[in-house]
């Protein structure tokens, strides 16, 4: 799922490069709020110099429907079913359980898994882990050989932990009692409508996003490299802030929780930097072109440049 949407980023980035051009023509006048959001993070030598036709780069939310909600809770609990954790001690063909591993080749450790599902006598993700559970006793510790096609695991050690063995309640059922046990809600009706709320706030920045893209690629940038490339560290920082404060080992997060190499998050880093940048130009440059009031902060503007190009006109 990552390199695809790592082939997607490197598209856009190709866009967007392409977008950004030099001219001789003095920039587009900016909001004076974005002028002064820019100033404060040190972007004061990004300008937009062409806008391009942003009312023709219209794209409607998809309406939200009660059955979409109903699939989305449907997908939930299916995924997350009522449990009891058993009182079983030693693992047979046929349990479900948790465990955690590390696969370790040489003295590197390469992959730490905090929590996996097992079913014994069972392949799912790898025969190797999965069959050596069979037997073994809850909260036992052992290691196996490990052997993976792959250069940097080829011949190494895997450590496994069998934390608890699990039975799934069959007789469950998707009701007010499961919502209250399971959710922050205190009825069915109440988490459908928090998710209808959330699959509406989705669409909504779905087609946000799609104007976004139309409006970058009609338009013309003169953006400062240095400046994005320090937003583009700053975006990093941020990322291994929140990392640490989840509690993860950096490399770890990297490789378990985005799924990404070092190169990869760098090039995310970048993309996300330049279309910020961008997003601010030229919601200032259109706030200018339609008047809008002075001194309001991005948010508002962004609101109403959104209502531009992503609402129905008015009949």
């Amino acid at each position: 799922m990552k390199k695809k949407i790592l082939i997607a980023l490197t598209l856009i980035l190709a866009v967007l490069m392409a977008s950004c051009k030099t001219a001789s023509q003095p920039p587009l006048p900016i909001h004076s709020g974005i002028e002064q959001m820019l100033e404060a993070m040190d972007y004061e030598d990004c300008h937009i110099l062409q806008l391009g036709d942003y009312r023709a780069c219209k794209h409607l939310p998809q309406e939200v429907g009660a059955q979409e909600a109903d699939l989305a809770m449907k997908k939930y609990f299916n995924q997350n079913p009522p449990i009891r954790i058993s009182d079983k001690k030693v693992m047979e063909e046929g349990d479900l359980a948790i465990i955690s591993y590390e696969i370790t080749a040489g003295t590197q450790a390469v992959m730490r898994v905090k929590k996996e599902v097992v079913k014994g006598g069972t392949v799912n993700f790898d025969p190797q882990i999965e069959q050596s559970v069979v037997g073994k006793t809850v909260g036992q510790t052992y290691t196996i050989p490990y052997q993976n096609p792959t250069p940097e695991i080829a011949e190494g050690s895997c450590k496994i932990t069998l934390q608890y063995i699990y039975t799934v309640d069959e007789t469950a059922q998707l009701d007010d009692e499961y919502v209250r046990s399971h959710l922050d809600y205190s009825s069915m009706a109440e988490w459908k409508a928090a998710i209808l709320k959330d699959l509406e706030a989705q669409k909504k920045e779905e087609a946000w996003q799609q104007s976004l893209r139309a409006m970058i690629a009609r338009s013309s940038f003169d953006l400062n490299e240095e400046c994005l490339a320090e937003k583009a560290e700053e975006l990093a920082r941020q990322e291994q802030k929140k990392a640490v404060s989840e509690g993860w080992e950096w490399e770890e997060y990297l490789s378990e929780e985005l799924e990404w190499t070092k190169k990869q998050f760098e090039l995310d880093c970048r993309l996300r930097a330049r279309q910020e940048v961008q997003e601010y130009l030229l919601v200032g440059a259109i706030a200018a072109k339609e008047s809008f009031a002075s001194g309001q902060d991005y948010e508002v503007l962004r609101q109403e440049v959104y209502n531009i190009v992503c609402t129905a006109e008015e009949k």
